[in-house]
């Protein structure tokens, strides 16, 4: 009912007409098709990004990636219940916020996975490193300097 209320004061109505003859039902898994993304989330961006990337980082590293690229307008957020200017809507299609829980009225900020190729790239150019991150990440295929641990 909503999607038919929605639009008529959006003044669609020629779209109503041409759907006349269908359930409601019908309509509205229509709609819902049309606006729903695939996402997946932040933490799952960061494990794909960190198994390919050349470079070490850490999440609020990951956050700058994002600010430098331009998709988000702070580089230190939180990834659950986001401000609402959060994202630039140029880059909608790569990073959004979505609605995890209508009631509790809960927010998350997902991604596209075309997302993981663009900050990879970042990631694993060392010439953007002093820019982005204010120094050079470490590259994996040096060891850890974190003494291994007794069997």
């Amino acid at each position: 009912m909503q999607v038919v209320l929605r639009a008529i004061t959006a003044d669609e109505i020629g779209r109503i007409a041409e759907d006349e003859g269908k359930p409601i039902f019908r309509i509205v898994g229509e709609v819902k098709e049309k606006t729903e993304k695939k996402s997946i989330r932040f933490s799952t961006v960061e494990t794909t990004v960190r198994e390919k990337a050349k470079f070490r980082f850490i999440s609020p590293q990951l956050k700058m990636v994002l600010k430098y690229l331009g998709w988000t307008t702070e580089e230190n957020f939180a990834v659950d219940s986001p401000s609402d200017n959060l994202i630039v809507p140029e880059f909608s299609n790569m990073i959004w916020i979505e609605s995890v829980d209508s009631i509790k009225a809960s927010r998350k900020v997902v991604f596209s996975e075309h997302a993981i190729t663009p900050i990879l790239e970042v990631v694993d150019d060392p010439a953007l490193h002093p820019i982005v991150f204010g120094k050079s990440l470490v590259s994996t295929q040096i060891p850890s300097r974190k003494p291994p641990k007794p069997s």
